[in-house]
């Protein structure tokens, strides 16, 4: 392992270490993830899920946390997991440079909205930042990265200002397809410092999953897209809580697929809005790193097999 390698994974560690103490310190209680269970994340755009038999059934690989998070803040208030996920990725996606199939995402949830929510993310992306800045400086050095403090609050942007941005910048955009990585990319390297893409249109309930709350026509969400062409590192959303909404947007089988989960939440969920924080994203950006497969020690990428 090269010099450089070591540098990556020091500062990893310490970007875990760091968003620990600060959730630890804002009241957070960590909690283990599961590794498979027969239901997980409710919307993973056009990636699919890795599935396992136990005991004769069929259990979904985690591909994060989403499900089960309201749950546990019901349960235990604000909560936060570094949960290890699992998605089968277009295997065109590997030329993205920023996905994975195994990666680990910080799972944070809390009771509140979105602005709660963001207001959170923002702090401790800049909490993370600025301890890594200080306690490795020897190791950005060793990787030529010169590393910003971000100022907070972050930028606001509607999906809709997004589209309009990028059109003005002489991005094709196709309103009907909406923010594509081209798009997506190109925004990220224009704008200066992290920025909240926001309101994504409530089409995108069956991409986001049932559990996104919707106002009108929109969702209330957000994805936090860092800059310099690293893209998006964490989406996040407020959540439906009530159970008979959360059933009037599923399909008779989707019901069935969701049926212990539904059975659980009958009693009741707070209402709550969470985000997840890739770590590997995370790292590439703060360590300056052209492909996300470099911020893991034993990288899986979208459509290699290794024999």
């Amino acid at each position: 392992m090269n010099i450089g390698t070591k540098a990556i994974f020091r500062i990893q560690s310490e970007i875990i270490r760091t968003a620990r103490k600060f959730l630890e310190s804002e009241g957070f209680l960590e909690v283990l993830s599961p590794v498979f269970e027969p239901f997980t994340d409710t919307g993973i755009g056009d990636a699919d899920f890795f599935e396992i038999d136990y005991y004769g059934k069929r259990y979904k690989l985690m591909s994060a946390l989403t499900i089960h998070k309201p749950i546990l803040v019901t349960q235990l208030g604000n909560i936060f997991s570094f949960t290890p996920c699992s998605r089968k990725e277009r295997a065109e996606y590997r030329a993205t440079k920023r996905h994975l199939a195994q990666f680990y995402q910080l799972e944070v949830e809390l009771e509140g909205g979105c602005t709660k929510a963001m207001e959170k993310l923002e702090r401790m992306i800049k909490y993370i930042v600025d301890e890594v800045r200080i306690s490795c400086d020897k190791e950005l050095k060793i990787l030529g990265r010169h590393l910003a403090s971000p100022e907070i609050p972050f930028r606001r942007v509607t999906y809709k200002e997004a589209l309009k941005m990028a059109e003005k910048m002489g991005i094709p955009v196709d309103m009907k397809v909406g923010i594509t990585w081209d798009v997506e990319k190109e925004l990220s390297t224009q704008m200066i410092g992290p920025f909240f893409i926001t309101k994504f249109p409530a089409a995108a309930i069956e991409d986001r999953g049932f559990l996104y709350k919707v106002d009108g026509d929109i969702l209330l969400d957000f994805d936090l897209i860092l800059p310099e062409g690293h893209g998006e590192v964490c989406s996040g959303s407020e959540r439906e809580f009530e159970y008979k909404k959360i059933v009037k947007k599923l399909s008779p089988e989707r019901i069935n697929s969701f049926k212990a989960y539904l059975e659980i939440i009958k009693s009741g969920l707070k209402p709550t809005a969470g985000f997840g924080v890739g770590v590997e994203r995370l790292t590439k950006f703060i360590c300056g790193l052209e492909d996300i497969a470099d911020a893991s020690p034993f990288p899986k990428i979208p459509g290699v097999s290794v024999s």
